[in-house]
């Protein structure tokens, strides 16, 4: 008996679905309360190539969501240690483990890793289990450019939502055009382990459902889920409109020598960074400023821990006639 006989048995998989669902190579950002849900869901399911990346190590404090993991695991490499755990639940299944930061050049490398053992046939695409939005807006700019499916999940609170942008359907930007100044995360907000659990199920179910080509396809569709109301709903975003002023998540390695860097955080944050026109500038002396003293024929990177500061930086230069501007969040580096 196969491992794969109860889902074969959907006419919507068949051995041809099972083919598809092998052929398929994944890039998983993040494996932590998003990642370590639907990464066994995936695994189980059959897909053949699941590279995963994150740089983050295991705490206790994750363990309450993140149940790939337990109590040994703690100081470990959450890649690492998914892949190895992952192994033993379906070694047909090739997984690699990448244990940095998602930045453009390493998700690029990984790509084109999978693009070329692919011999150009199968699916290919990006999952973003990251749950931070600089690596949410860097990742959509990256698929957009490559057409690229992207797979995207966030939760937090009660809540959380899962959508496919990018390929055949518009971006997480053009959904999600203006970066939000209220933006939190798991640490600062709380969430519930169910909901980054049944937000990860869906994620899952919406990579392996494309996959398959299942029809209607889930592509340009937002699905949210609302544990307190115990209430899903949803909205096409198939006609939604690319955004003329696009601020690219910058890493360090693509900042250029003829940049100018400005530093919006409050004097004394950590880490600090080096650049020969950087100019330290906190966000709340910026506000106040008339003008800003930097060239308009150079590029601006506008720079804080998580990105926030920085496009609220970005709003005000635009505003006085900058249009060359970029964003650097430097925590996730």
């Amino acid at each position: 008996m196969s491992r794969y006989d109860s889902q074969m048995i959907l006419p919507e998989i068949g051995e041809t679905g099972q083919a598809r669902l092998k052929r398929a190579r994944l890039l998983v950002i993040g494996a932590g309360g998003l990642g370590s849900t639907l990464l066994p869901m995936l695994v189980g399911a059959g897909v053949g190539h699941i590279h995963i990346m994150d740089d983050d190590v295991i705490e206790e404090d994750n363990l309450h969501r993140q149940t790939l993991y337990s109590m040994e695991d703690i100081g470990r490499n959450k890649a690492i240690v998914a892949v190895s755990r992952l192994k033993n639940l379906n070694p047909d299944v090739s997984l690699k483990a990448h244990p940095v930061s998602a930045q453009a050049d390493t998700v690029a490398s990984v790509m084109e890793e999978l693009y070329a053992t692919s011999g150009g046939e199968g699916y290919l695409a990006v999952l973003d289990a990251a749950d931070n939005f600089a690596t949410t807006y860097m990742l959509s700019d990256f698929c957009q450019c490559m057409t690229y499916p992207f797979i995207s999940a966030s939760a937090i609170h009660w809540m959380g939502y899962a959508a496919i942008f990018c390929a055949e359907v518009p971006s997480y930007r053009a959904v999600f055009p203006d970066i939000g100044q209220n933006v939190q995360d798991c640490r600062t907000a709380g969430v519930l382990g169910p909901v980054v659990g049944l937000i990860g199920m869906l994620q899952a179910q919406l990579c392996l459902s494309h996959i398959l080509g299942v029809i209607p396809s889930p592509a340009g569709q937002l699905y949210r889920w609302d544990a307190k109301t115990m209430r899903m709903s949803s909205f096409s975003f198939r006609n939604a409109q690319e955004p003329d002023k696009v601020w690219p998540f910058l890493s360090l390695k693509q900042l250029r020598d003829d940049d100018v860097v400005i530093d919006v955080r409050s004097v004394g944050e950590e880490p600090t960074i080096s650049h020969k026109n950087l100019y330290p500038v906190p966000l709340d002396h910026l506000i106040r400023l008339k003008n800003v003293d930097v060239p308009k024929d150079k590029r601006v990177v506008l720079c804080c821990q998580s990105g926030l500061r920085a496009a609220r930086a970005a709003v005000l230069l635009y505003q006085q006639g900058y249009k060359s501007l970029a964003l650097l969040a430097v925590k996730h580096q």
